[in-house]
């Protein structure tokens, strides 16, 4: 039985399910503050990494074109598991927006 190969969350975010029916005219930014996490030195936040994750999904549940900008964040050790969290609740949370976009497709956007 063969497998698929797995993609890349990058790659996952490029792919054309993700696309809008309706071309977006803006990019919106996104900072990631990761020092937000239980423990982080520079903070007094309690987030954990599933916390982390239903930011991610949320956010990719407003199906909006976004730029992620990853700031702070200074516990090494929980890091790498929050930012991938984050990102996995927002591929959970684009491919919920896509399905549902395609369920209840948008009015075409008005041509500039």
């Amino acid at each position: 039985m063969a497998t698929e190969p797995r993609t890349s969350f990058a790659a996952e975010l490029m792919s054309s399910r993700f696309r809008s029916t309706v071309t977006p005219r803006h990019t919106y930014p996104y900072f990631s503050g990761l020092d937000t996490a239980k423990g982080d030195p520079t903070g007094s936040f309690t987030l954990g990494a599933q916390d982390f994750r239903e930011n991610g999904r949320r956010l990719g549940l407003l199906g909006l074109p976004i730029l992620v900008v990853q700031e702070g964040g200074y516990k090494t050790r929980s890091l790498g598991a929050n930012a991938r969290h984050f990102f996995a609740g927002l591929c959970e949370g684009l491919t919920l927006s896509a399905a549902s976009s395609r369920q209840h497709p948008r009015a075409a956007a008005p041509k500039p």
